[in-house]
């Protein structure tokens, strides 16, 4: 079997499993082991700024933990309404974050909530999902996202792939939804010769969006859960990963 024919086999698998998992209906979405947390960070209708927050915050501390802050900010405040955080000064958020380590950089994070804060007040009307409920294109949700303080390409594309793949948030195209090139991610895209070994994260973003252009995030998922789950840096379990009859390494 040639490479290309290889190759071909590994990308129509890893598409059909991404449109499988991008095609489920809504439900609601696991993020924070805590229920409470979790209700808390998917009630886009109620607490859209809740979900945003924690996107901003999500690196370099695991997600599970991330996820969990806007609920612990709710419990030392009361309650999470977006009146009540407007009316907090940066140095009382900034003071929350470092009197209770809520995250592994208190100082950055409180001001980059507190600065996430006065940007929904000043351009979305105190409503965070102004920022995506008008069906806008990939790049301008993406350029949006970047407007916050702390947000990266990285962080910008995670938060557009969740919300239109796992909330259905409607957007007008999806071409701008990169995959989130985490270890896990590389990996697997390295060891099924998608990419070639090294290459930087803008490398292989560049790469996959030449392979799916109409929307490279679709492998995001299946490639992150292979990953996680099968693909693992010492002792992959090859065996029970639905890839192991197309990945080069087992043909």
């Amino acid at each position: 079997m040639s490479r290309t024919h290889k190759n071909s086999i590994i990308l129509e698998k890893l598409l059909e499993r991404g449109k499988e998992l991008w095609n489920k209906p809504a439900k609601q979405e696991i993020f924070a082991t805590n229920p409470d947390a979790n209700d808390l960070v998917t009630d886009l209708e109620r607490y859209p700024h809740a979900f945003l927050f924690a996107c901003i915050m999500d690196r370099q501390m695991p997600s599970t933990r991330v996820w969990e802050i806007p609920f612990k900010l709710k419990q030392l405040l009361g309650d999470f309404e977006f009146s009540t955080l407007l009316a907090l000064s940066e140095k009382e958020i900034v003071d929350l974050f470092e009197e209770h380590n809520l995250h592994r950089f208190p100082k950055i994070m409180g001001k980059n909530i507190y600065r996430a804060i006065r940007l929904i007040h000043e351009k979305y009307d105190d409503n965070a999902s102004n920022i995506w409920n008008d069906t806008p294109s990939s790049h301008e949700l993406v350029s949006r996202l970047l407007e916050f303080d702390g947000v990266g390409q990285k962080i910008a594309s995670m938060t557009t792939t969740i919300l239109a793949r796992n909330f259905k948030i409607s957007l007008s195209d999806y071409s701008a939804i990169d995959v989130s090139v985490d270890v896990h991610v590389k990996r697997v895209l390295e060891r099924l010769g998608i990419v070639e070994k090294g290459l930087s994260e803008d490398a292989i973003r560049y790469k996959v969006r030449a392979l799916f252009p109409e929307n490279p995030g679709l492998i995001d998922l299946p490639l992150w859960d292979i990953g996680y789950r099968y693909c693992k840096p010492k002792k992959p379990l090859c065996s029970e990963c639905y890839m192991e009859n197309s990945c080069p390494k087992k043909i």
